[in-house]
């Protein structure tokens, strides 16, 4: 509603009132029912003057609309029954509903009636309602377009209908598209409902349901504000603009927003609803033209804006790795902006140049006002294992190598054990399934110029046909034992420690992550990796026994190698120790420690799959590097804090997108470089 002032000079409608009031009271009526027609009637004429004083027809109908009273035949509005709110009350359902077609109550589109039905087993009273401007039925029409809710079955009383502006299938998904129409309703109103001609807000208001709505009662009139029209409710605000059109935010995202400076700050208007976030993630946002708000009960309420937002949205939003905003955003040194974000991440953004960077959100920002030194980093990766192990083996040699190893594509344990004799005698882990050498293997068998081809495993883990294939390119010899276990061993006899070791790594035969994150850690002291199962093995013991070690690392916790067979492995050295825990990524974090160098190279590899980690360890000793693990689209706690705290210089990611997505890379490109030389692949 508008305020208006009193003209100077009395207006045609006016004096019309005037006449009417005095015709009125010459009818003998008391002073009460005298100042409700006339009332009724200057409502007329400020509503419809000229359709009032020409159309025949009583003021009653002309604010009200036709048949608004009781013996009219049609049902109250639910606004007038339901403490003004616009929506179905207790004990109903939506059931039905038509359209009026070029409605003034919805600027000319179509206006939607929608008949709540009574619920089954539900009851009510046919009566009249007591609207100031509505006094039709409730509860007496017996009546169903049956377009709503069609599995509640049965025709019940009409309690009371709904107008929208917005059809029925968008307001509630059980309504179907079948369109019926009567125009006869055109003029239905009651004074809790928008007039003709209503504003965007008035307008989005009813069809949200007015005080049932999550906006609650309006608490100040609808004004202007610059480039648009603003409403304020006791739960929140709506604007409007109009291209925009009208949207609401709520509660404490309000508040915010007013705070920031609402409509005038660097958000602007809002673009859409406040709303929920996706499914498992609590919180909502609300999308403004240049930013968003965020709220949750475990971050705050934060706003993101430009380009950090820009930024934000390309690593996923609220459903990205990112997390939820901490902090809003931030000015900082030279005008550069920052946001930290719940994943313990950042996005800084230079408004000078357009361009941001993602920084552990303990890292500083440069005081001269450059970016952060950044890792050198490269992907190796194939479309399959099998491509992926002779990418790697042309990085690490790519001017050939005398000796290769061989190990089935379908399984890990030669793979992993054979991967320390690999790195130390200089040569790769290459692929192949179990009945074939495939075509591509063996091109870069021939590529190196290998004098010897090492198979790992027994027939059954190579085939004699692999073998035979094996033999057209260079001498073939099998390393292999009666399973895993036993394979294991004759790698450590014939490849690693012939003459004995002073350091043995056990880890369980049926977890290919902790043998790999154990390789290069295995190489660099020339120790083997030998697997135990639910106990130690003959031939294991046997072969611990003939290194005669110092120290047994055991890699993993009782998970993974039980504290039974923990017990069994006391009495083949001096010293015994665990490494890690049955967290893989955690284990790969500690084992990485023992060997990492601050500013050194680093191998990360997915810890969910072994195919693209197979032919990793070769690579890691080549790059004087450990292997750390991650998940395909996350960093865990334990390699984040690795990995921040040790500066890596060089990063290298083994796995194509299948195994480890893009977040994790740009993640893996983001992280503080310290001073170090790190050595180049294949020196």
């Amino acid at each position: 509603m508008t305020s208006t002032t009193v003209p100077a000079q009395r207006s045609l409608p006016e004096r019309i009132v005037d006449r009417a009031a005095t015709w009125l009271a010459g009818e003998g009526l008391s002073r009460r029912r005298f100042l409700g027609r006339a009332a009724v009637v200057g409502s007329a004429l400020a509503v419809e003057p000229w359709g009032y004083v020409l159309r025949p027809g009583t003021a009653y109908a002309s604010v009200c609309g036709e048949s608004a009273s009781c013996n009219g035949g049609w049902t109250a509005f639910c606004c007038t029954i339901n403490d003004g709110a616009n929506t179905c009350p207790p004990g109903s359902f939506v059931a039905g509903w038509w359209k009026i077609d070029d409605s003034p109550f919805c600027n000319g589109d179509a206006r939607y009636i929608i008949d709540c039905n009574r619920t089954p087993g539900a009851s009510c009273r046919c009566t009249c309602a007591d609207g100031e401007c509505d006094k039709r039925r409730v509860c007496c029409n017996v009546f169903r377009y049956g377009q709503c809710n069609q599995h509640i079955r049965g025709v019940t009383e009409v309690v009371c209908r709904v107008v929208l502006c917005t059809p029925p299938w968008e307001w509630d998904e059980n309504c179907t598209t079948t369109v019926r129409t009567d125009n006869r309703t055109r003029t239905h109103n009651a004074t809790c409902l928008p007039g003709a001609d209503p504003s965007a807000i008035a307008v989005r208001y009813q069809d949200l349901g007015l005080t049932g709505s999550v906006l609650g009662r309006q608490t100040t009139e609808e004004r202007t504000v610059d480039g648009g029209r603003l409403a304020t409710y006791q739960h929140g605000l709506m604007l409007s603009t109009a291209t925009l059109g009208a949207h609401y935010v709520l509660a404490g995202t309000a508040e915010h927003y007013e705070e920031l400076g609402r409509e005038e700050s660097v958000l602007g208007f809002p673009t859409a609803d406040q709303h929920a976030l996706p499914p498992g993630i609590p919180g909502s946002v609300a999308e403004f033209q240049r930013g968003a708000i965020w709220a949750s009960s475990t971050t705050g309420v934060h706003e993101t804006h430009g380009g950090i937002h820009g930024r934000y949205l390309e690593e996923g939003g609220a459903a990205g790795w990112m997390g939820l905003p901490v902090t809003g955003v931030q000015t900082v040194l030279d005008g550069r902006q920052r946001s930290d974000f719940a994943s313990e991440w950042s996005i800084a953004y230079r408004p000078s140049d357009g361009s941001s960077r993602l920084l552990p959100a303990d890292e500083p920002l440069p005081l001269d006002g450059s970016w952060p030194p950044r890792p050198a980093f490269d992907r190796i990766d194939g479309p399959e294992r099998i491509a992926t192990a002779i990418a790697i083996s042309r990085t690490v040699h790519p001017r050939g190598a005398g000796i290769a190893f061989l190990a089935r594509s379908d399984g890990f344990a030669d793979a992993l054990t054979g991967g320390v004799a690999a790195a130390l005698r200089s040569g790769p882990v290459l692929l192949t399934p179990p009945d074939r050498l495939v075509r591509a293997t063996a091109d870069e068998l021939r590529r190196l110029g290998v004098r010897r081809i090492v198979l790992l495993g027994g027939p059954v883990a190579l085939s004699a046909a692999v073998a035979e294939a094996a033999g057209q390119v260079a001498p073939v010899e099998r390393w292999a034992g009666e399973h895993r276990a036993g394979t294991a061993v004759e790698i450590s006899r014939r490849g690693v420690a012939p003459d004995g070791s002073e350091t043995v790594f056990v880890t369980g035969g049926g977890a290919f992550a902790f043998a790999l994150a154990a390789a290069p850690v295995a190489a660099a002291r020339r120790a083997p990796v030998l697997l135990v199962g639910g106990t130690v093995p003959p031939e294991t013991r046997e072969e611990i026994a003939r290194l005669t070690p110092d120290e047994i690392v055991v890699v993993g916790g009782p998970g993974v190698v039980s504290d039974a067979v923990y017990g069994q492995l006391r009495g083949y050295a001096p010293r015994i120790r665990r490494v890690g825990s049955d967290d893989r990524y955690v284990t790969s974090a500690a084992l990485a420690d023992e060997i990492a160098v601050r500013g050194g190279a680093v191998v990360v590899a997915t810890g969910q799959d072994f195919p693209d980690g197979l032919a990793a360890g070769p690579l890691a000793v080549s790059h004087e590097a450990p292997i750390v693990l991650v998940r395909r689209d996350d960093i865990t706690p334990a390699v984040h804090d690795l990995l921040r705290q040790q500066g890596f210089g060089r990063v290298t990611l083994v796995g194509g997108e299948a195994a480890v997505d893009g977040s994790v890379e740009r993640r893996l490109r983001s992280y503080p470089v310290e001073d170090a030389v790190v050595r180049s692949p294949g020196t």
